[in-house]
């Protein structure tokens, strides 16, 4: 009887060790798993976010161009950045022309069209027989974020016009922790 017992016992305790096993690779599994999860949800939010920050620029040039007088020309020097603090060389035919630009540019930041602020800096005079009297000179300007960052859903409508299909907007996506199973 008492060996019967002890074989017994034995018996179940070998089966509560593989069951124990079989759950702690299951919880391995399972946390593998949502470590995963966890990284590809970090992935996606980085790509919304760079989705929602991209640049526009063929927006900005339509609007320089749109609020910039024709004897205004810009060049050779641009720069711009994510924040969008932008840089342009330019020049002009004289110093009135000058101060016409600069009166357009402020009726765009007193009304809170396309630039928030700006500075036109440098201007100076020069003289040839080939291109007569122009003035040339620098101008800093901030931009809106409207007038040149691309909404989420203007760059899945963009993305769809590009394939020629319609690309659905990501799921919403939660991760849930698994559940540790008590033991015996």
């Amino acid at each position: 009887g008492l060996l019967y017992y002890k074989q017994s016992i034995d018996k179940d305790i070998s089966a509560t060790q593989a069951q124990l096993a079989d759950v702690k690779a299951q919880v391995l599994t399972e946390n593998t798993q949502q470590t995963q999860a966890a990284a590809a949800t970090q992935k996606l939010a980085a790509i919304r976010s760079l989705i929602d920050r991209h640049t526009r620029w063929t927006k900005f040039f339509s609007l320089i161009e749109r609020y910039t007088l024709p004897t205004v020309t810009y060049g050779p020097a641009f720069s711009g950045d994510l924040n969008g603090s932008v840089g342009l060389a330019a020049t002009t035919n004289s110093y009135e022309e000058l101060a016409q630009q600069y009166l357009i540019f402020k009726q765009l930041v007193d009304s809170k069209k396309f630039i928030s602020s700006f500075s036109i800096t440098g201007a100076t005079a020069s003289t040839s027989k080939e291109t007569g009297t122009k003035v040339n000179f620098v101008i800093a300007m901030t931009l809106l974020p409207s007038d040149f960052t691309m909404t989420a859903q203007e760059a899945q409508d963009s993305l769809s016009t590009a394939l020629g299909t319609t690309v659905a907007p990501p799921s919403s996506t939660s991760v849930t922790a698994p559940t540790t199973p008590t033991t015996p």
